[in-house]
């Protein structure tokens, strides 16, 4: 695998940090209510706002070519309720109804830099002006034109959500039994979109409004599925459980509110997966280990997939034709005397596009062939009501491409983390002081990189891991 030798030196070398203002809200309550009958009904709703607020370089360099200000509200509410069968039956079911709602908005304006004005006044007036890019001088001093707004884009997203499901679960007796499941889902997307390109970026983005129906535009979306689950289940005795499932899943298509380059695609279809899974789970030596093991092959169907879009401004969604994965994951725990917890998990996964034109045969992106974790965790108890714990975990990842093509430039180098935690409650839990470290040892591995960010100048863009970083939480519950 083809290895990149990078200067790790963290400097700042930007001509603004911009900044980023985040406000979430949100109210969760949950009802629940025992019938004579013992059935059991719960009722959940939710509510949740985002704002933020943003500006940052746009052309991840050292001149100033490009800024990016985005404004971005969320707000959604879901309504769930379900009731279930009293349990210890022969038979038990559980069923439901779920609704979701979400409305985001979104305006994002795209500002020239010094730079920018002086690459065209270079380009289109006289040769002199590209010996001032990146001078930290202002166009106006030498008769050109002021930093002006490019590009601004404007979209929305309403989004409903509606579900119906219901499983229940026959006992044969004591060892066997089967569960079976099914779930219909049916989402509707409206979907508004502005462009609006100044003259000197009108070559990049064409203007576009989608509620004008001579652009094209597909504005809204509805998707649903139907999609089952079975599973049947073997306890040869109390400390043991095997299982097959296969079961399907499915998420809706959707819409892109990026900037539009002409040959970017606002929208994608929905994806759906067939998944065989099975496994057993264990409990052995007085419950003081736990022992999890399971295998599973996925079969996507026109599956989402990121990718980075130079022409787009960012990240967009787009299906690829098919893909699957296969592989195993192990988890054990031991309890070695009271109050230490020794844990850790391995998996293993196989992932291949199946049908994604010339990506056909490549490793999904973002898919680790090996991932393991392990820690422990140690609670004690300090006189005066008083009790503390010290945690230590280990989380390693294997190399994992970025792009679906495989570029061997755009690699996450594989990573290993060590994180270390110590707190002091209250025995009661109503509060908690934890001190805590993460990326202790300083891994650098890289987590993140993309290319061709710029408009103007090819670039390519890499971020290694957070360093070494530490800090105070307290909690508290009311």
């Amino acid at each position: 695998v083809y290895k990149r030798q990078v200067n790790y030196d963290r400097i700042v070398n930007i001509p603004d940090l911009g900044f980023e203002d985040r406000k979430n809200q949100g109210l969760a309550a949950t009802v629940e209510y025992s019938m004579e009958s013992g059935h059991e009904f719960t009722s959940i709703t939710a509510w949740r706002s985002i704002d933020v607020h943003s500006w940052v370089d746009g052309d991840y360099s050292p001149l100033e070519l490009a800024e990016f200000e985005q404004e971005q509200d969320q707000s959604q509410f879901s309504q769930e309720f379900r009731i279930a069968s009293p349990s210890n039956n022969k038979f038990e079911w559980i069923a439901g109804l779920y609704y979701f709602n979400q409305e985001f908005d979104s305006i994002s304006d795209t500002f020239s830099g010094p730079d920018t004005i002086f690459a065209f006044g270079g380009a289109f007036f006289d040769p002199f002006f590209f010996s001032l890019i990146g001078q930290g001088l202002t166009p106006t001093d030498y008769g050109l034109p002021a930093n002006s707004t490019l590009v601004v884009t404007t979209a929305g997203i309403e989004t409903d959500s509606y579900a119906a499901y219901a499983s229940g679960t026959y006992y044969f007796n004591e060892m066997w039994s089967l569960t079976g499941g099914l779930r219909y889902t049916k989402d509707k997307k409206d979907f508004t979109f502005v462009l609006v390109a100044d003259a000197i970026s009108a070559g990049f983005f064409p203007n576009i409004d989608c509620a004008d129906p001579s652009y094209g535009c597909e504005t809204e979306r509805s998707d649903s599925e139907w999609t089952p689950l079975i599973s049947l289940e073997f306890r040869p005795n109390d400390a043991v459980m095997t299982y097959l499932k296969y079961s399907e899943g499915f998420n809706s298509g959707g819409f892109n509110a990026n900037l539009y380059s002409g040959v970017a695609p606002l929208s994608f279809g929905p994806e759906t997966v067939e998944s065989y899974e099975a496994g057993f789970k264990s409990q052995f030596a007085d419950n003081t280990v736990r022992l999890n093991a399971a295998v599973f092959y996925m079969d996507y169907i026109d599956k989402q997939e990121s990718f980075f879009l130079a022409e787009a401004g960012g990240f967009l969604l787009t299906n690829a034709g098919g893909a699957r994965s296969k592989g195993f994951e192990i988890e054990l725990t031991w309890l070695p005397i009271d109050g230490l917890d020794i844990f850790g998990a391995v998996g293993y996964a196989d992932s291949k596009y199946t049908d994604f034109g010339d990506n056909t045969g490549n490793t999904l992106q973002n898919a680790p062939e090996w991932q393991w974790n392990a820690g422990a965790q140690y609670n004690w108890s300090v006189s005066g009501g008083l009790d503390m714990f010290a945690r230590a975990d280990v989380i390693y990842q294997d190399d994992r491409f970025l792009g679906a093509n495989n570029d061997p430039f755009f690699i996450f180098t594989e990573t290993t983390l060590v994180n270390l935690r110590l707190g002091l409650m209250s025995s009661s839990g109503k509060w908690t002081v934890t001190a805590w470290g993460r990326n202790i040892f300083n891994d650098d591995a890289i987590s993140q990189t993309f290319g061709g960010s710029s408009l103007f100048i090819p670039t390519y863009n890499y971020s290694p891991n957070i360093p070494r970083t530490y800090g105070l939480d307290f909690q508290f519950r009311f």
